[in-house]
């Protein structure tokens, strides 16, 4: 799922609401320096994600393919004795980063599903970040586990390889009310179908996110 606006807080606290509807044991994937903290209003800066939920990854770092030759040695061991399937699913695995690695490798907790959450991924260092979503994308989808990606401003280019598009109009948290959310393509998904929008006020999973972070309790 790809949520975009052109109001990062915005998209931050609802990208927030739709992972705990999802799953309470979500994973957050917070790309920022490691020198830079969390807006006030983000989750993050709110305090809403537990220390063994929340992760940091720099821009530069963030889509950066891991150590590829110590990856080819062992792609090349496991090929030898693997099956076709398992193989194609480390050879995924393999290409993601570091980072992603790390967060896939922490299975959630029985018979609940896996979601991943990719905060700021526009501020990564590619001229084009969008690209470097795509292997992201299939490796997650391998691993069972639901990715949901936040974007200030226009949509990436891998726009058309998420299953659910959402947009959220609005460029100041606290006057929420009045800001709107679209669903422009893929499977219904809180409510709406493709091409429908509501307000935040009206969608009680968002009301009651924002309600809590403007308001402080």
């Amino acid at each position: 799922m790809l949520l975009h606006g052109s109001s990062r807080t915005l998209v931050n606290l609802l990208l927030f609401a739709l992972a705990e509807d999802a799953s309470p044991s979500f994973q957050w994937l917070d790309i920022r320096t490691r020198d830079e903290q969390p807006a006030k209003l983000d989750p993050a800066g709110l305090g809403w994600i537990d220390e063994g939920q929340l992760w940091t990854v720099d821009p530069v770092e963030a889509f950066a393919p891991d150590n590829a030759a110590a990856n080819a040695a062992l792609f090349q061991l496991v090929r030898d004795d693997g099956t076709p399937g398992a193989v194609a699913r480390l050879s995924e695995f393999l290409r993601l980063p570091g980072r992603f690695q790390e967060i896939l490798a922490r299975r959630p907790p029985a018979h609940r599903p896996g979601v991943l959450v990719v905060a700021n991924a526009d501020r990564t260092a590619s001229s084009s970040p969008g690209d470097g979503l795509l292997p992201i994308l299939d490796a997650v989808g391998s691993a069972g586990v639901r990715l949901f990606v936040g974007f200030k401003g226009p949509p990436p280019s891998a726009r058309d390889h998420f299953g659910t598009v959402l947009r959220v109009d609005g460029e100041d948290a606290h006057r929420w009310r009045g800001a709107s959310l679209t669903h422009e393509r893929g499977s219904p998904m809180v409510g709406l179908g493709t091409g429908q929008s509501a307000l935040l006020a009206d969608l009680p999973f968002a009301a009651r996110t924002l309600h809590r972070a403007v308001s402080g309790t």
